[in-house]
């Protein structure tokens, strides 16, 4: 995917509802996906705005998540932290996507 394919979305301290509403006005306004990206306690945030996302625009689907770990230096000390990417896409994309894959035997 190209770069205008893709609008990542950090998400932070805001309500849930300021980057969902985020997320429909970037696909409405011709992305192809969304990528949520958060880090440590923001998790839970980034999932709440994933399925509010479908429940505001039924048309818009979870296609994909990742999950993994990230090092961050903390002062004199390196930590863990937990990340994850909520991946949102049109259902009409994630179907095209689905039709274009071969067929498993």
């Amino acid at each position: 995917m190209t770069a205008k394919d893709v609008h990542v979305v950090p998400v932070g301290r805001r309500r849930a509802s300021f980057y969902a509403l985020g997320c429909i006005a970037a696909i409405a306004s011709g992305y192809r996906s969304v990528v949520l990206k958060a880090r440590g306690a923001r998790i839970a945030d980034a999932v709440n705005v994933s399925q509010l996302v479908t429940r505001l625009a039924p048309h818009i689907q979870v296609s994909k998540v990742e999950i993994g770990t990230e090092r961050r230096n903390r002062g004199d000390r390196v930590v863990d932290v937990s990340t994850m990417e909520i991946t949102l896409e049109t259902k009409r994309d994630a179907e095209a996507k689905e039709a274009k894959k071969p067929a498993k035997k």
